[in-house]
């Protein structure tokens, strides 16, 4: 793990290397494009499209949560 690397604001792994400059996440794939958690149930669309913040979270969370359950 590189302890320079941010978290990434939708499923909070250090991926980052800067907030807001429209980086990818390697793990869920969230483009950060500077919404945070002060926002994070409004939908901007641009680059991840329909999805809120939030609703982009939980859907990363539920989907390692059932990945850990079939370990």
């Amino acid at each position: 793990m590189n302890p320079s690397l941010l978290p990434c604001p939708c499923c909070r792994f250090p991926t980052l290397s800067e907030h807001g400059i429209h980086e990818i996440c390697r793990v869920c794939w969230w483009e950060d494009d500077r919404q945070g958690d002060d926002c994070a149930t409004e939908v901007w669309g641009g680059p991840n499209g329909m999805y809120s913040l939030s609703t982009s979270t939980t859907t990363v969370t539920c989907s390692i949560l059932a990945k850990a359950s079939r370990w």
